[in-house]
């Protein structure tokens, strides 16, 4: 069932009249303008959209699951009338991908460091978590849990602090075993937010991807505008001879 009680407003189409159009998804914390750089395209139209909750789209009212993400996309691409037919996601935009590509009838994906797994924890991780827990548990320590967390976590809403944590816990491994059209993985050889190994996994998973190494960080692709572009371009040709 889609959820209709949320709505994209935000977002940006470019028309340039041609058969295939590709929707763009950027990462967590982000908005489209980081992926309008490589959205400007020669061959094909391009629909890029702010997820809900960031951009100029309207603040979440509750807390978002993975799916509710996937059914609110659905749902504005089928209230517009857009068709797609290539995704291109950066990170959490390149896990809505994988969602998108099991109910959309799409010709292929592009995943920009897609965050497909969670990255490796070390003890000293998992032992930030048991005491933090530990501290919610006894009022009295309430007052240091804001010691916990990352930077980005710290200044969320509430609302948007368990949205994260619903989309971080969201495994989409059986979705990627459900992928059977091509697929492209670009990623960074300087990530540390998903690194490489992530994107090994994801292949591995996948039984037509291919990896495509680019230098630099989990924004990589932002450095290296003009090869990204060019290399999305090459491939839609590919795909669509």
């Amino acid at each position: 069932m889609v959820h209709k009680m949320y709505k994209i407003t935000s977002f940006n189409y470019i028309n340039n009249h041609k058969d295939k159009t590709i929707l763009f998804l950027h990462g967590w914390g982000c908005s489209l303008k980081y992926m309008l750089p490589i959205s400007k395209l020669n061959n094909t139209n391009s629909l890029l959209i702010d997820l809900p909750g960031f951009g100029n789209n309207l603040p979440l009212s509750n807390p978002f699951t993975y799916e509710k993400y996937i059914d609110s996309i659905i749902s504005f691409l089928n209230d517009n009338n857009f068709k797609i037919d290539i995704v291109v996601g950066h990170s959490f935009g390149g896990k809505l991908a994988i969602g998108l590509a099991n109910k959309l009838n799409l010709s292929s994906i592009i995943l920009i460091a897609p965050s497909t797994f969670n990255k490796k924890r070390n003890l000293l991780y998992y032992l930030k978590i048991y005491t933090y827990k530990l501290f919610k548990k006894i009022k009295c320590l309430h007052k240091y849990l804001s010691f916990f967390g990352s930077e980005d976590y710290k200044v969320l809403s509430p609302i948007m602090k368990k949205t994260m944590a619903n989309v971080i816990n969201y495994s989409v491994k059986n979705h990627l075993k459900n992928i059977n059209i091509p697929t492209l993985i670009i990623q960074g050889n300087k990530d540390k937010i998903t690194p490489y190994y992530i994107a090994k996994k994801t292949k591995k998973h996948i039984k037509d991807s291919e990896i495509i190494i680019i230098d630099g960080n989990h924004f990589a692709y932002l450095n290296s505008i003009n090869l990204v572009s060019n290399i999305i371009e090459s491939m839609v040709n590919q795909w669509f001879i």
